[in-house]
């Protein structure tokens, strides 16, 4: 009967860990989008980390329907030619109605092919549409610009 208790209360805290894991990760998805609907530096934050990283399908949820063919395009390039070291949001300046914002950003990129960093410093135009902020006309291109790539 001893080892029947011990077995069973081995168990428990195990499963009061994952419980407590999924919950937390629950809550964290919740509040990821919670946070995303007119939310101005949720959104500046995740689309820079998403282009960061690389994870074009999230970084596509904030350009414009009108635009998301030419991102795809140019940031397939950018991705398979340039590394971000860093994203550094300097400034979010909306305007008095929060309905658009000038976003001032400082990038840290280089090549694959070398380790020397380039700072690129660069004004983005956010516009709130509904609910939601989109960056207008997102230069990647700028990018393959200042490490030569064509």
């Amino acid at each position: 009967m001893s080892k029947l208790r011990e077995k069973d209360f081995t168990k428990k805290p195990l499963l009061i860990f994952l419980l407590g894991v999924f919950l937390i990760m629950g809550g964290c998805i919740g509040m990821r989008e919670g946070a995303k609907k007119g939310d101005l530096n949720f959104a500046v934050n995740d689309y820079h980390q998403s282009i960061r990283w690389g994870l074009l399908a999230r970084a596509l949820s904030y350009i414009p329907q009108d635009q998301q063919d030419h991102f795809i395009r140019v940031s397939e390039k950018v991705f398979d030619s340039v590394s971000f070291a860093d994203i550094e949001v300097r400034a979010i300046l909306p305007n008095e109605e929060i309905t658009s914002a000038k976003v001032m950003i400082n990038v840290g990129i280089y090549t694959k092919d070398t380790l020397k960093l380039i700072t690129v410093k660069q004004v983005q135009h956010w516009q709130k549409i509904g609910d939601h902020w989109y960056i207008m006309d997102p230069d990647l291109e700028i990018f393959l610009k200042k490490l030569n790539i064509n």
